[in-house]
């Protein structure tokens, strides 16, 4: 089992596209090295909203914090799905307030 933790992602989505590509050239090498047998975990603050759109859910599954997804999660989730990885939140959340 390997676990990768990324903390260089921008911050935010108004900052440069070549930002992004980067950190995502840099994380797609780092998963490349990795053999395909090992199980990837991948963690990190991806600055990511994934939301509950029913297009997702093979790669989300169905427990989500929010109810739409932003440009971040949009570019996470295509990524999970051309590794063919799953994007999967901590625990499930309840709307208790």
């Amino acid at each position: 089992m390997v676990f990768l933790y990324f903390d260089k992602y921008p911050h935010t989505n108004k900052q440069k596209m070549e930002k992004i590509k980067e950190f995502y050239n840099l994380l797609e090498q780092s998963i490349n090295q990795i053999t395909r047998s090992d199980i990837k975990i991948i963690l990190g603050d991806f600055n990511a909203k994934v939301g509950k759109e029913n297009i997702y859910k093979p790669t989300i599954g169905n427990e989500s914090l929010h109810n739409e997804t932003n440009n971040n999660g949009i570019k996470m989730i295509q990524f999970a799905i051309y590794k063919g990885l799953n994007v999967r939140s901590t625990f499930p959340y309840k709307d208790i307030h």
